[in-house]
């Protein structure tokens, strides 16, 4: 084995541990670790290979490898049997797309006036591997992206049957040492590559096709959302501007209830008049517009508006709510979308639980800070004890007739995008959660 194939066999193993990663939404390791993990698959396969002689091994160990990477990822709630998906989805990928390839650049040197040493030198090899690495870092958020939407679409279980299927032909391929697998091999090869391109193809179809359905579906779902929410917004407006109505008319009353007072020159009266009901309702209703007020420093019309949305239905339920927004935010740090998503979903379990409390506060905090922009949401909560684990687990709730999927969801966005980081503290009474966003990283991406 030259250096050309020890060196592709040790960036094979990268490109199976970066697309693994990408796909599950795991964007915590850095190039060194990745490096690492490459370096040290490679080590124990070979080892493993000289041990036994069973080159069919090495399928099943790079599986079980994945998964235990997937580990770190299955404990923020990725279920086990999606991290099987994506293991299998990178090792059929990668392997049998890793194959055209050699064998297309193979062809390419047969056909061309290029010397034949260099097609069995192991160069198509490190040539093939390098150019999937590449195609795997330069699609990396769209890879991620597809893996959030294929898990949701309507072939995700028909494409699992399908990546098994296609493992076994990958296995049957493999020359294969076992009795019984090397006489199905000697049999059926042939046959296991042409079903293995097959279904290297409809997976990709399925792939692609799943996502398009999954995004068209959540952008459907997004927009009905919003609709919904503007509709609440002018709602709850109208109900603003009827209770100032109704309070200009009490307090006009209020005043004419001062006019004896103020004739009869009795300054006992009018002070308990004012202390009593006008000073009271008056810093009320000053705190109420004053909170809302400070939205006009976003500039954001998607993030002003959910704000003021949440803000108000907060209000509604007889929650004080502290607002703070020193400086003007002229644009997100995030793709708008997630992150309206993101807002309305700590907004709404902190209006619950802050419903629920004794102290009934919300504090509600956006602004920039050493490259990053920080939203902090700090609730006063009626528990006791919170569970910081398992509250971004699917379905975990501690309300009734709930079905506890917002943390959960609020994680996956927050783990789709690296630039993105989710701090959840509790203190008793008081529950807060910061999400951090590195502008200079998601700039840097060229994205809007």
């Amino acid at each position: 084995m030259n250096i050309f194939d020890l060196t592709a066999f040790v960036l094979i193993g990268i490109c199976h541990i970066m697309l693994y990663l990408q796909l599950i939404g795991y964007a915590r390791f850095t190039w060194k670790s990745i490096l690492g993990f490459g370096l040290f698959l490679f080590v124990f396969l070979t080892i493993v290979l000289s041990a036994t002689g069973y080159p069919e091994f090495n399928l099943i160990i790079m599986l079980l490898f994945l998964l235990g990477l997937g580990l770190l990822k299955q404990r923020e709630g990725l279920p086990f049997a999606q991290s099987l998906y994506f293991a299998l989805a990178s090792l059929f990928l990668i392997t049998l797309a890793r194959m055209l390839l050699m064998d297309l650049l193979f062809r390419i040197v047969i056909h061309s006036s290029l010397p034949l040493s260099i097609g069995i030198g192991g160069l198509p090899h490190l040539i093939a591997v390098c150019l999937l690495l590449l195609s795997l870092t330069l699609l990396r958020k769209k890879t991620g992206k597809l893996g959030r939407f294929v898990t949701t679409g309507p072939l995700y279980y028909v494409s699992y049957v399908l990546l098994a299927a296609g493992m076994m032909a990958l296995i049957l391929i493999s020359s294969p040492s076992v009795g019984i697998l090397a006489d199905l091999s000697r049999t059926y090869g042939n046959a296991s590559l042409i079903l293995a391109i097959l279904l290297f193809l409809v997976i990709l179809l399925f792939f692609f096709l799943s996502s398009h359905l999954s995004k068209e579906k959540m952008q459907l779902e997004y927009k009905r959302n919003t609709d919904k929410e503007l509709l609440d917004y002018m709602e709850k407006l109208e109900v603003m501007h009827e209770e100032l109505a109704s309070f200009r008319h009490d307090y006009l009353n209020l005043m004419l209830s001062l006019d004896q007072g103020v004739r009869n020159r009795d300054i006992a009266q009018i002070e308990q008049v004012y202390q009593d009901v006008i000073k009271p309702a008056t810093e009320r209703i000053n705190h109420a517009e004053y909170e809302l007020v400070k939205l006009a420093r976003i500039r954001v019309p998607a993030l002003k508006s959910i704000l003021s949305i949440k803000i108000i239905a907060a209000q509604r339920k007889g929650i004080t709510v502290l607002l703070d927004v020193p400086h003007q935010v002229q644009k997100a740090a995030a793709p708008l979308a997630d992150l309206v998503r993101m807002i309305a979903i700590l907004l709404d379990n902190a209006v619950e639980e802050a419903a629920d409390s004794l102290e009934k506060e919300l504090e509600v905090a956006f602004f920039e800070a050493d490259g990053q922009q920080l939203f902090i949401v700090k609730n006063s909560c009626h528990q006791q004890e919170v569970d910081l684990q398992a509250i971004y687990q699917k379905h975990y709730t501690n309300k009734e007739e709930q079905r506890g999927l917002g943390l959960f969801s609020l994680k996956r966005l927050v783990d789709a995008e690296p630039n993105i980081m989710l701090e959840t503290a509790f203190d008793r009474p008081w529950f807060t959660q910061v999400l951090r966003l590195n502008r200079a990283a998601y700039e840097g991406k060229g994205t809007e």
